[in-house]
C-alpha cells in the first residue's frame, strides 16, 4: 500500500493493514458461525496454544486478539467514492486514524465489491448507496449498521461507539 491506496492499483479498494495472525485465526473459526460453537472453537484454540505461547513472548497476543476479534465482530468501515476524490480520501484517512486500532477499512469506488469477509450489510452499502451522495462512509459491526455519513468527524465517532449486536 501506498499512503491508503493499493499497490498496482487493485481496483477491490485499498484496506487498512490487519495482522497476519489475526487473518489466519478469524479464517479458521469463520466456518463455525457464532454464539456456542465460536466460543468453544475460540477455547480449544487458545488451549492448545497456551504451551507454545511462551516462545513466541510478546507475539502471542496476536492469536489471542484474533479470537477476541472472531468473538466479539470487528468494526467494518465501508467507504465508497472516487479515489481522486479529496472527500472520500479524508473519509477512508478519518476511519483508519479513528480508535479502535483493530477494524478492517476499506474504500471501493462507487458500485464495486468490498474485499470478501466484509459483512453482507457493508457490500449492500458499496453497490446501492445513491451516487449523488457519494463519497460517503458506513460504519458495520456484524449485520448491525450505522446511517452512512460524509462528515469525517461523525465518521470517527461513528467508528469509536461502532453498532454492538443485541444481547441474546
Amino acid at each position: 500500500m501506498n499512503g491508503g491506496e493499493p499497490a498496482g492499483g487493485n481496483a477491490a479498494g485499498a484496506v487498512s493493514w490487519v495482522p497476519q495472525g489475526v487473518v489466519a485465526i478469524t479464517s479458521w473459526l469463520g466456518g463455525c458461525g457464532e454464539g456456542a460453537c465460536a466460543a468453544e472453537g475460540a477455547g480449544a484454540l487458545l488451549a492448545s496454544f497456551a504451551e507454545a505461547a511462551p516462545k513466541y513472548g510478546i507475539f502471542a497476543g496476536t492469536y489471542g486478539q484474533a479470537v477476541r476479534l472472531h468473538l466479539e465482530r470487528p468494526v467494518h468501515v465501508t467507504v465508497a467514492g472516487r479515489k481522486g476524490d479529496a472527500r472520500a480520501r479524508a473519509l477512508f484517512e478519518a476511519a483508519v486514524r479513528a480508535f479502535p486500532p483493530h477494524k478492517a477499512v476499506v474504500w471501493v469506488e462507487p458500485g464495486a465489491e468490498p474485499p470478501a469477509g466484509f459483512p453482507e450489510s457493508a457490500r449492500d452499502f458499496a453497490r446501492g448507496y445513491p451516487r449523488e451522495k457519494l463519497p460517503a462512509a458506513c460504519v458495520c459491526r456484524g449485520t448491525h449498521c450505522n446511517i452512512p455519513t460524509s462528515d469525517p468527524a461523525a465518521l470517527i465517532r461513528q467508528v469509536q461507539a461502532a453498532p454492538e449486536r443485541p444481547a441474546n
